[in-house]
């Protein structure tokens, strides 16, 4: 199957482990990124990074970014509620969604 990014990777998320994990096809290895409970992974557009959202308790949620293979994490927001959004051209900001 072709890689519906475009970018070589794929991401793996599932509430039975709530690990977000990179695979790279190119690489065929598969990486880790987050260990908590963690959705909506956006992608930077030159693929080096990205920004996902985390929901370590009840009643709060974070955005987070990283490189794409889980190292340098920063965690950027906290809140009720926060949906990821999407990267600048030229992957210097990013934009996202707080309540």
């Amino acid at each position: 199957m072709p890689d519906p990014g475009g970018k070589g990777i794929y991401f793996v998320n599932g509430k039975a482990t709530g690990f977000l994990t990179v695979y790279n096809v190119h690489s065929k290895q598969s990486t880790d990124i987050a260990s908590q409970n963690a959705t909506q992974p956006v992608v930077s557009r030159d693929g080096k990074r990205v920004m996902y959202i985390t929901i370590p308790s009840e009643g709060r949620v974070e955005l987070w970014v990283s490189n794409i293979d889980g190292s340098n994490k920063v965690k950027i927001a906290t809140a009720e509620s926060i949906s990821t959004g999407f990267w600048a051209a030229d992957n210097s900001r990013l934009a996202s969604w707080r309540r």
